[in-house]
């Protein structure tokens, strides 16, 4: 299962075995704005080992709040394979 929860400034991706409840940081994290308007969601394509978020962004003008914008974080779970020299 995947958790967000805060860290320093921002927000940090946590797995959680739902079994035994161990709490592992994926080291990735999101900027304080994340999912401030409606939630984030996620998308995972387990086959490269990478995750998307989105999220509503909260922007505010004069005393309205609009949600319309959206932002996207493509996470990666995996290195990346370094450049070949040729």
């Amino acid at each position: 299962m995947l958790a967000v929860g805060p860290q320093g400034d921002g927000l940090a991706l946590r797995a959680v075995d739902i079994v035994t409840g161990k709490v592992q940081d994926l080291a990735a994290q999101l900027p304080p704005t994340a999912g401030q308007a409606s939630g984030i969601a996620a998308r995972w394509d387990l086959d490269r080992g990478r995750m998307l978020l989105l999220s509503h962004a909260a922007t505010t003008v004069g005393i309205t709040t609009h949600t319309g914008v959206v932002q996207a974080w493509l996470v990666s779970f995996v290195p990346v394979p370094a450049a070949t020299p040729r």
